[in-house]
């Protein structure tokens, strides 16, 4: 079964007003568009092009018939509580502005959150809720064009130096540092690095006076400073304009910053601390809206559970290589979730479950064991999990996505 899908892009405030658009080939709306969901999750699943025997939604029409959609197996593979679910969520994502900083739970702190908020009453959509659901939410971010982000704690001994210019700046410009001294003693003086994580990344999260005179000297430093070779300076200013005094502007010296090239990747697990930046992606992640925020928002930061949720344990970069399988490369995680295949000539691939394709170039046959279907740029198209192989045969420089399980 093949099912054209489409979505209407979120328009959260940074989005891009033309990221999106351009990818797809579509007219931009004039406001931001940041995120276009494909799948089935609740919080905004993607629209039938044509109603099938009354369901509008892709959700709708895996509840009404699961085993022709997730295939008859979805028992044991894609359900919830006896229900069935596509445990995968794909994303077109734009970004004009930082996103918040933010990690996201394993499995078992999501179900075990979601039964606390619930026990506690705690309604869904209330701003205070951190757990929408009870699964986990490891994501990968695959760059279309140049994607900026910070990921991942570096090592104490990378941060405390990046401490030590941005107060040596200070020294040169005359300006206080007395509280960043501070922060960085307790960054070098912890006995050992996870500790040592912990409590800067609790004191910058914690409010008061003292959090704030440390973001008020970096981001005076920053906009003073002559000092352009510290690669440092240009972070603070970029999220003290987004973000005036928000305690992320620090958080972040303590993480990667990575650029991204177009076709390069990122796996983000549960624990990994990340914000997007700015740049145009295809996501691809657990089926999941689970978001422990820790800077650069406005919204509810509920300190004590991302604590709890962060692995403060020191990685490198998470690059995501991918592998090859004849002329497909292939995005694939250490879970079972989704896997991301980017296609650029003819190729096959076999399908343990549904699917989702998407092209953002040229054109495409695609064909399972049952049916087929034609593609070009812009087009979506949800496959059940009977077909259980595709082919794919490229035109005008065609390039395709494919989002499937991973099991």
């Amino acid at each position: 079964m093949f099912v054209r899908i489409d979505n209407v892009p979120r328009d959260y405030a940074w989005g891009s007003s033309h990221g999106i658009a351009d990818l797809l080939g579509r007219t931009a709306s004039g406001g931001p568009e940041a995120e276009l969901w494909l799948g089935a999750h609740p919080g905004s699943p993607s629209r039938l092009s044509t109603p099938i025997d009354g369901a509008e939604t892709l959700a709708e029409l895996i509840s009404e018939d699961p085993d022709a959609t997730l295939g008859s197996d979805w028992r044991e593979r894609d359900s919830y509580e006896g229900a069935p679910r596509l445990g995968f969520l794909l994303k077109v994502l734009s970004a004009a502005a930082p996103l918040s900083i933010q990690a996201h739970p394993s499995s078992a702190q999501a179900r075990a959150g979601f039964a606390r908020e619930n026990e506690l009453g705690i309604p869904l959509d209330a701003p205070e809720r951190n757990y929408k659901d009870p699964f986990h939410k490891p994501e990968l971010i695959y760059a279309v064009t140049p994607f900026d982000a910070l990921c991942g704690f570096r090592s104490v001994g990378t941060s405390v130096a990046v401490f030590d210019r941005l107060i040596a700046a200070g020294k040169a410009t005359g300006l206080p540092h007395d509280e960043l001294d501070v922060l960085r003693g307790i960054l070098a003086g912890g006995e050992d690095e996870e500790s040592a994580l912990r409590a800067t990344v609790g004191l910058l999260l914690g409010g008061g006076e003292a959090a704030e005179e440390i973001v008020a000297q970096a981001t005076a430093i920053a906009r003073s400073s002559k000092g352009e070779s510290i690669p440092e300076l240009g972070i603070v200013r970029l999220l003290a304009d987004a973000s005036p005094g928000d305690p992320g502007i620090v958080l972040a010296l303590l993480l990667h910053r990575v650029a991204l090239a177009p076709g390069e990747a990122l796996y983000l697990p549960a624990g990994n601390i990340h914000a997007y930046l700015s740049g145009t992606g295809i996501e691809l992640m657990a089926a999941s809206d689970n978001v422990l925020r820790g800077g650069l928002t406005p919204k509810y930061i509920d300190v004590p559970e991302l604590l709890r949720v962060l692995d403060f344990t020191p990685v490198p970069a998470p690059l995501l290589a991918p592998s090859r399988l004849g002329a497909l490369e292939l995005f694939t995680p250490d879970v079972p979730d989704f896997k991301l295949a980017h296609v650029t000539s003819d190729a096959s691939l076999d399908l343990n479950g549904p699917a989702i394709v998407l092209c953002t170039a040229g054109s495409a046959s695609v064909a399972g064991d049952h049916e087929s279907v034609e593609v070009s740029r812009g087009d979506i198209v949800f496959v059940s999990a009977d077909e259980g192989a595709l082919r794919f045969e490229l035109r005008d420089d065609g390039v395709l996505f494919v989002a499937t399980d991973n099991r």
